[in-house]
């Protein structure tokens, strides 16, 4: 459950940036906090283990080079990565099979 939770938080966390850089785009604190507060539940949404207790490291090796890539765009280009990061999380999120 506490994995689930900090999914969801990181999520609308990155919505929150995403809205405050498109209402205000001059004052950028409070969008740089979210999306900061944001990265670092992302990350301990990847750290915290499944009820498997497996880590997939592909996965946390593929988060650290798209971040890492993402500092090297343009604003422009962030704002549109950032602000398309919940609808990419919910097309891959559906498509999960789940077992009851």
């Amino acid at each position: 459950m506490r994995r689930i939770a900090a999914g969801v938080i990181a999520v609308l966390l990155f919505l929150l940036a995403a809205l405050f850089a498109w209402l205000d785009p001059t004052d950028h604190s409070r969008a740089s906090i979210c999306a900061r507060v944001g990265f670092v539940m992302a990350a301990l949404f990847l750290a915290l283990p499944k009820a498997d207790g497996k880590v997939n490291w592909w996965l946390v090796g593929l988060v650290i080079v798209v971040v890492l890539g993402v500092t090297r765009l343009p604003r422009s280009l962030k704002l549109l990565a950032v602000a398309a990061l919940p609808i990419l999380l919910a097309l891959f999120w559906s498509r999960r099979k789940r077992t009851s």
